[in-house]
């Protein structure tokens, strides 16, 4: 299965990342306790963005990414992290959408975080 999908990967035509097909990659298959596998994937692309970071901001890596990485809010299953059971009072005066703006998602935008610096010891 994972030469299947790393097959699909490198080509140019059927990558998920568009133009910006797989050209190396590093893979390490591993076994859950009941014997299930999993892989690992390390990908190089051909085309990947290669910018300074400025101020937590990286716009071409996050136009990159924000397809492969972003829910869509209408996606018929979503991921079960926080539920809401809607009532009536969700859609109060007409609405459209939930007045509480369920499902939440952990930000509204795509945003590619980077480390904490590690805080000096006062002790």
């Amino acid at each position: 299965m994972v030469r299947v999908i790393m097959k699909v990967l490198r080509n140019s035509w059927t990558s998920l990342f568009k133009q910006d097909h797989v050209v190396g990659s590093v893979k390490r298959l591993e076994f859950k306790h009941k014997g299930s596998p999993y892989a690992h994937l390390f990908l190089w692309l051909n085309q990947a963005p290669n910018e300074e970071v400025q101020n937590n901001f990286m716009p071409n890596t996050v136009r990159m990414a924000e397809p492969l990485l972003s829910l869509d809010h209408d996606a018929p299953e979503r991921p079960r992290c926080q539920e809401h059971q809607h009532t009536h009072t969700c859609y109060k005066g007409g609405r459209k959408k939930c007045m509480f703006h369920a499902p939440f998602w952990p930000m509204p935008s795509t945003k590619l975080l980077t480390p904490l610096q590690a805080a000096a010891d006062d002790d």
